[in-house]
């Protein structure tokens, strides 16, 4: 009997009562402070409607095939280009043509959000908002990485 005290106690040492001996600890907590490393973006060109479009695969809202905007270089190696447009036309209706190009498009009643990976591999954020003139301003960003900006 005394053996398998013996035994038993050497069990329990080695194992520490079933756990390794270590403490587990779980939480569901926040952690104090998260940090992202945002890639710093420097002006480097400027970009039409037309040419962001055949950049990210997707058509021009018509009449905007000569707005232009800017090309940012960033410090990941990708390529933003973004451009922002007013026209005349409902919010919805602009939403709608993109999203009939088969971009998912959510569309809130004072505001609408574009994203979309399309299939040129560009990152493609548009977003819309009615002015104060009962106008609506469209702002369309494109971010990739394997293609340089026209």
């Amino acid at each position: 009997m005394s053996r398998y005290l013996i035994l038993l106690v050497l069990i329990f040492s080695i194992v520490g009562c079933g756990n390794g001996g270590v403490q587990a600890v779980s939480s569901n907590a926040a952690p104090d402070s998260v940090t992202f490393d945002k890639p710093t973006e420097e002006k480097s060109g400027t970009v039409t409607m037309a040419d962001l479009c055949k950049t990210a695969g997707i058509k021009a809202y018509p009449g905007t095939e000569n707005e232009s905007g800017d090309v940012f270089k960033r410090s990941d190696g990708g390529l933003k280009d973004e451009i922002t447009f007013t026209t005349s036309d409902p919010m919805a209706k602009v939403a709608q043509f993109f999203k009939d190009q088969g971009l998912d498009t959510n569309i809130l009643a004072d505001q609408a959000t574009t994203m979309a990976a399309t299939k040129t591999n560009a990152q493609l954020i548009i977003s819309y908002k009615p002015t104060s003139d009962g106008k609506c301003e469209v702002v369309v960003k494109s971010l990739h990485y394997d293609q340089k900006s026209p």
